[in-house]
């Protein structure tokens, strides 16, 4: 089986449909996660309705720079009020692509940290965005008892070193197939810490990804680290299992 560790289902005009696409080439298992209150609302439909579709709930760190105090506030409440029905807590962290000032850094510091407090508190796992805050990112949630996903991680090896003393996993996408640093990355990142991702709809050389890419994200890595297909899917398989550890629980009631 094929895991998408990392999409957003919602952002899909027919997502029902790239469901169906996916689960025909085995991709079972598929994280849809969230930006903003809208889309935690679309996710936790699309999780109810699909076996294979879970949600993550979270606020995106871009677009918490879009929104008041006040929405960040409604948006927080809403996730902890819906955090049982959620498999992880995501897209969140730190995104200093677009928060170009001090203000705006700590706005996103202090709503990622809000998050992490509830992913603890009610024991589930965070998916983690940062864009070229990788650093800061890992100094932030190594505070926090969580499992952690760092979703498409771009920092430098020796950060990748230190996320992975944190006992953090990884998602590789993609990017993977033409890219000369996320192929780097992917080659450090050790089997036991390697999910995989699409980041869907993102585009990649000029057309919308989606879960059914999974396989070929899967061919591609296994390539990389000169690894089996076969062999590499079913690592993968454990590894999103052990970072969702909710499935396995729930697979055993």
């Amino acid at each position: 089986m094929f895991f998408d560790a990392h999409c957003h289902l919602n952002e899909f005009k027919e997502p029902e449909r790239k469901v169906r696409e996916a689960e025909a080439r085995g991709v079972h298992g598929i994280v849809s996660n969230s930006v903003d209150l809208k889309s935690m609302k679309k996710n936790l439909a699309l999780a109810s309705g699909f076996s294979a579709v879970k949600c993550a709930l979270g606020v995106h760190p871009s677009n918490l720079l879009l929104m008041n105090k006040a929405a960040v506030s409604g948006a927080l409440r809403f996730l902890e009020r819906n955090i049982e029905s959620a498999i992880a807590v995501g897209e969140i962290g730190l995104d200093f692509k677009h928060a170009d000032s001090a203000k705006k850094r700590e706005k996103q510091a202090r709503y990622f940290e809000a998050q992490l407090e509830i992913a603890e508190r009610f024991g589930k796992p965070v998916v983690v965005h940062s864009r070229l805050a990788a650093s800061e990112a890992i100094r932030i949630v190594s505070q926090y008892e969580c499992k952690v996903l760092f979703h498409w991680f771009s920092g430098t090896r020796e950060e990748l070193e230190r996320a992975i003393e944190l006992d953090g996993f990884f998602s590789v996408g993609p990017a993977v197939e033409f890219d000369s640093s996320a192929r780097l990355i992917a080659r450090e990142i050790p089997l036991s810490k390697l999910l995989t991702e699409t980041d869907a709809p993102v585009p990649f050389r000029g057309k919308a990804s989606a879960p059914s890419w999974i396989p070929r994200v899967v061919r591609e890595i296994a390539m990389v680290k000169n690894e089996k297909p076969a062999s590499l899917e079913k690592n993968i398989e454990r590894n999103f299992r052990k970072v969702f550890s909710e499935l396995e629980k729930k697979a055993k009631q």
